[in-house]
């Protein structure tokens, strides 16, 4: 889209990088701005991070990396409408273990109850 001479910070750039993410319709990484953008990966961080500090687009540590989404208050943007992720219900961790404790064997060899 802008080439590999773009400045972080440009108006070219800036403008490229929320097209990218506006059209993404997801959250996004920051290979799949330098991807799409046709930049490098270091370039792309700098920029999402500029503008996730200007409040244009909002960053999100997860625990892989970062994500980014359009800020809903920036004009001409559609809020993103799906959830970012989903966590586990936590009692499926706590009946899992509880099964492993009932599976496991006592000093004598037999089955626990």
């Amino acid at each position: 889209m802008t080439g590999r001479r773009s400045k972080v910070g440009s108006p070219k750039l800036d403008n490229a990088t929320l097209e990218v993410i506006r059209e993404a319709d997801m959250p996004v990484s920051v290979q799949y701005v330098a991807d799409r953008v046709d930049i490098a990966w270091h370039q792309a961080r700098a920029q999402l991070f500029k503008l996730a500090m200007e409040r244009k687009i909002t960053a999100v540590n997860t625990t892989k990396s970062w994500i980014f989404t359009i800020n809903p208050d920036t004009p001409e943007v559609k809020p993103v409408s799906a959830p970012i992720a989903y966590h586990s219900h936590p009692d499926s961790v706590i009946a899992s273990t509880r099964v492993d404790a009932l599976k496991r064997s006592n000093k004598n060899g037999e089955k626990e109850n």
